[in-house]
């Protein structure tokens, strides 16, 4: 049997009515969607891959923000605790300095020296042994004053661990403190002033409560 093929019109229609070109174009139409179908189907994968791995990097640099973030506070509190430490260093230094048996001396030597030139009118006393004596017992505790007000030292602590010895230093070197106010022309150990307000007013509210426990009945 021949092919069919010999028996297409110029219309291009097989003896079975089959126009070829149609069929062509039916078929190159279907390979056409196909092929569409596929591409959309390929992009639709590529498109969710893409949403998969920006979830994926999301949750990643969550991890490592909230890792981050437990190393800085991990960090954060151990400077704390060593800022803590380094401070109760110092805050038990500076008693240790301030009860000190040669600084109890000290006291009594300057106090002595004082009431000497006092008496004296204060007559060659400048830039005299006595003199640089006073102002590095006065300079003592200026710089603990300006340790406390810059939150150094806790007032508080040296006020219970120094008690009324910060005031009655003060009183009792405030003549020299005036001599120096005179000569200089400016306010002098205003940090000391400062730290034995404050003390004061500790052991006040302190002794205030005292008194208030004392006189409260007893249940």
């Amino acid at each position: 049997m021949e092919p069919s093929f010999r028996y297409i019109d110029r219309t291009g229609t097989t003896p079975e009515g089959i126009n070829i070109q149609k069929l062509e174009g039916l078929r190159l139409a279907d390979r056409s969607h196909n092929s569409n179908s596929i591409s959309q189907r390929r992009k639709r994968r590529r498109g969710h891959t893409r949403r998969l791995f920006v979830i994926f990097q999301l949750r990643q640099n969550a991890r490592l923000i909230e890792s981050s973030n437990k190393q800085i506070e991990t960090a954060n509190r151990q400077v704390e605790a060593n800022l803590q430490q380094n401070q109760l260093q110092v805050i038990l230094s500076t008693i240790d300095r301030f009860t000190d048996e040669t600084f109890l001396r000290k006291r009594k030597k300057v106090r002595d020296i004082i009431r000497k030139h006092q008496e004296n009118s204060w007559q060659n006393f400048s830039e005299s042994e006595d003199d640089y004596e006073v102002r590095g017992f006065l300079g003592l505790y200026d710089s603990t004053g300006y340790l406390a007000k810059n939150r150094i030292v806790d007032i508080p602590m040296i006020a219970e661990g120094m008690g009324y010895l910060i005031i009655f230093d003060w009183e009792a070197t405030e003549p020299a403190m005036e001599y120096y106010r005179s000569i200089w022309k400016r306010h002098t150990y205003s940090n000391f002033k400062w730290l034995k307000d404050q003390v004061k007013q500790v052991l006040e509210k302190n002794n205030a409560n005292v008194e208030t426990n004392s006189d409260s009945p007893s249940k």
